[in-house]
């Protein structure tokens, strides 16, 4: 986990980031060779000002290989709510074969006044 502006890397929940900050999720892994894998992201906001529809999104994202065998992919996302925040990802291939299964990631979303 990335936050932007800054461009400081945390562990998932070992921090807390303010809202309305621009962050991104970096993911790698390595694999067979020249395959085409897939990243899907699918987010979970909690608290009570993202409302009933609790923020869920799922989204694909195309990993690169960057070195034989080596995928890499970033996700950009933003503090929009309160909360805790789950970002859940699975990486698939071509033929619908799973690389990584169900890795989640979560970020707490406070007030300044609270980070100290």
């Amino acid at each position: 986990l990335k936050l932007n502006d800054t461009n400081t890397y945390y562990t998932g929940c070992s921090t807390t980031i303010e809202k309305f900050k621009e962050i991104t999720f970096e993911a790698a892994v390595s694999y067979v060779p020249g395959q085409r894998l897939t990243l899907i992201a699918e987010k979970t906001n909690t608290g009570s000002d993202c409302g009933r529809e609790r923020g869920v999104s799922k989204k694909e994202f195309l990993m690169s290989e960057v070195n034989s065998g080596y995928y890499t992919v970033s996700v950009p996302e933003s503090t929009a709510y309160h909360g805790i925040h789950h970002m859940k990802f699975r990486i698939q291939d071509s033929h619908g074969n799973i690389v990584e299964d169900d890795k989640c990631v979560g970020v707490i979303v406070s007030h300044p006044i609270l980070l100290n």
